[in-house]
């Protein structure tokens, strides 16, 4: 009898032990699952404020993009550059490669010249109605009629010149350095 007490008592221990060993391991494995839960709770808490952030740059962005060339310019000497016909650029030019390498948008404000630098940043008045927008040179030409400037159409649109075609506009340099061109750029 005191054998298979004996046997009796060793078997109890090694199920008590063995189950206490499986307790302790869903205490820790409880423990690590919410060590985890909460570790991905603040990630996702992280996540949430960098994209919150994310979103008030974006709106900040936004703000100075939408500010033109013109209000950018707002307060820089303009000296008259040239007088003559302007024009603006048909539809079908639109998708096409300008001679600076730049795709040619009729949503951009932009402008084809014959002699001024690429980047150049000009401002052209409507000698009709006053209106005035700045664009930036990025094509040359025009070569028809002797006129001085092609504009894009959205360019042409805000100086009511769309339906007539062609308007007598006078041109006045912003700037010719290429340098503040390209962080109007990276500004805009």
């Amino acid at each position: 009898m005191r054998l298979s007490k004996m046997v009796t008592l060793l078997l109890a221990g090694f199920l008590t032990f063995g189950s206490l060993n499986s307790v302790a391991a869903t205490k820790h494995a409880k423990i690590a699952v919410i060590k985890k839960h909460q570790v991905s709770k603040t990630a996702k808490k992280s996540v949430k404020s960098t994209a919150l952030k994310a979103k008030k740059v974006k709106k900040t962005t936004k703000s100075v993009k939408k500010k033109s060339l013109k209000e950018l310019h707002k307060n820089t000497a303009r000296s008259h550059y040239q007088s003559g016909v302007a024009s603006y650029y048909a539809d079908k030019f639109n998708g096409r490669r300008t001679a600076n390498g730049e795709t040619f948008s009729n949503l951009a404000m932009t402008a084809a010249h014959k002699t001024l630098p690429f980047g150049t940043l000009v401002e052209v008045t409507n000698m009709r109605n006053g209106r005035s927008v700045v664009v930036r040179v990025n094509d040359r030409g025009p070569y028809a009629h002797a006129r001085v400037v092609d504009l894009s159409k959205a360019a042409a649109r805000q100086l009511g010149m769309q339906h007539s075609g062609t308007a007598h506009v006078k041109l006045a340099v912003l700037n010719k350095n290429k340098k503040n061109t390209r962080e109007v750029r990276k500004n805009s």
